[in-house]
């Protein structure tokens, strides 16, 4: 992973150029990266830099910038809100734009300025209800090399740059759930979260999916110090997969062995010679643009699931890295989940 700040917790600034809305005289179109953004025409013009602000970001309504958002029906009472997609006639809108802070040139990150933050979902932890200091935090394993929190970037914001037209990639469903890691370091099990290492005892949605999962141990125990990421889901964020309250699972999507993560083949024929499930995918394709945005949005393919999916996550044949994102592994979130905000609705009432 890169080093760099993840682009879905920037706030860039970026150039404004008004393209006309199929369906709206009043609305325009702006592209940003490769995002669709819809404004008011009349309040843009003028204007020839914007402000960006990503989906899942949380603006401070009692800001100038963002009092308009406190007016909307579902706001009111809210210090914070939850910027998301919507379908303005007809078009995906991803985020916000405001026009750029004074002072401020193409390319700068004003999120610090602004006071936005990123939107950090609360996670199921136990069979008791959410996140509580039961799940204590312990020192990482050693085991020769470091472990990084793990994160993917936005594919709209640099897949043109970092994908060949015609490429061969690997794309597998986004799943709705938390992150964990496992690891044996030659005498015990670890577990972790996205970014804590907890008890090796506890009642944790961590420790729920080993106990389902039994396929996690014997892979740790004869792996040795190979790190497997993968995501605990079920009833744990807005999506269930068809799981009852109190019900989770665990999919794999990475495995770090070395201090190096693993190519794609390597890493699937790992999860098959083991039997660790991984998720749902939709193999390998040809990378082309258009095509993997209009894939991420539609029913999830889980087993059990009657909602949208989540989005997909695109990873090259082999693995590389790129100076603009870090490492090229990148996800495209479903606009219908944005605009579900937060309710988790069948698929067949996702889409507006």
């Amino acid at each position: 992973m890169s080093e760099e700040t993840n682009s879905t917790h920037k706030c860039e600034i970026v150039p404004v150029v008004l393209l006309p809305h199929p369906n709206a005289d009043s609305l325009s179109i702006v592209q940003v990266f490769g995002y669709t953004i819809c404004v008011r025409t009349e309040a843009w013009q003028g204007k020839s830099l914007g402000a960006y602000i990503v989906p899942d970001s949380l603006v401070d309504v009692s800001r100038p910038e963002f009092s308009s958002l406190s007016e909307i029906s579902d706001n009111k009472g809210k210090t914070h809100v939850r910027i998301r997609a919507k379908r303005l006639r007809g078009v995906v809108s991803y985020g916000m734009l405001i026009p750029a802070p004074e002072g401020s040139v193409e390319g700068d990150d004003v999120a610090t300025l602004l006071g936005i933050e990123r939107y950090n979902p609360i996670i199921k932890a136990d069979r008791s209800g959410y996140v509580t200091t039961k799940s204590i935090t312990v020192p990482p394993p050693e085991i020769g090399f470091s472990i990084p929190t793990y994160d993917v970037d936005a594919f709209q914001r640099y897949a043109n740059g970092v994908f060949v037209e015609g490429e061969e990639v690997y794309v597998s469903e986004k799943i709705d759930g938390g992150n964990a890691r496992y690891v044996f370091d030659g005498e015990k099990m670890h577990i972790g979260s996205r970014n804590r290492w907890l008890e090796t005892e506890g009642n944790s949605m961590w420790h729920q999916a080993l106990q389902r999962r039994p396929e996690i141990e014997r892979f740790c125990r004869d792996n040795p110090k190979v790190v497997l990421w993968g995501e605990v889901f079920g009833f744990v964020q807005e999506l269930h997969y068809g799981m009852c309250q109190g019900e989770v699972d665990f999919i794999a999507f990475d495995m770090l062995q070395d201090g190096k993560w693993l190519d794609t083949h390597d890493f699937l024929n790992k999860c098959i010679i083991n039997n660790v499930p991984v998720a749902p995918s939709f193999g390998f394709t040809s990378y082309n643009f258009d095509k993997l945005v209009a894939l991420a949005d539609g029913p999830s393919t889980y087993n059990g699931a009657l909602h949208y999916r989540e989005g997909i996550v695109i990873r090259p044949v082999k693995e590389r890295w790129a100076h603009s994102c870090g490492r090229v592994h990148l996800k495209i979130v479903s606009p219908s989940y944005y605009e579900a905000n937060g309710a988790e609705k069948p698929w067949k009432k996702a889409k507006l």
